[in-house]
């Protein structure tokens, strides 16, 4: 079973991107905090991981900059609520796959 882990600091985006997923059968970890979501990439790698760029601890460029240290070719898919051209461009120069845009 493939699996997602869900780096949001919003609770209510995790459980509900977490409900989403696990009903089209995926297995989700979430994680609320950029540290959090590092530590889950090196202890138990996902096969994709949703990253939000607003975090408390990090920003999830440097989330983001840390699983390609971690896991060059895992998979990153950006999401966040600020539909700016430089929170859309500036993961995709870094390794992410694709920006989403919440809203």
């Amino acid at each position: 079973m493939p699996t997602v882990l869900v780096i949001d600091d919003d609770k209510l985006v995790r459980w509900s991107v977490s409900m989403t997923l696990g009903r089209a059968g995926y297995r989700v970890h979430e994680a609320a905090t950029g540290m959090d979501g590092l530590a889950a990439v090196r202890d138990c790698p996902p096969d994709l991981v949703l990253l939000d760029i607003s975090l408390p601890d990090l920003d999830g460029l440097s989330v983001l900059k840390g699983i390609r240290q971690i896991h060059p070719e895992m998979p990153v898919l950006m999401i966040t609520a600020e539909p700016k051209a430089e929170t859309r461009e500036q993961p995709l120069r870094l390794g992410a796959y694709a920006h989403l845009e919440d809203g």
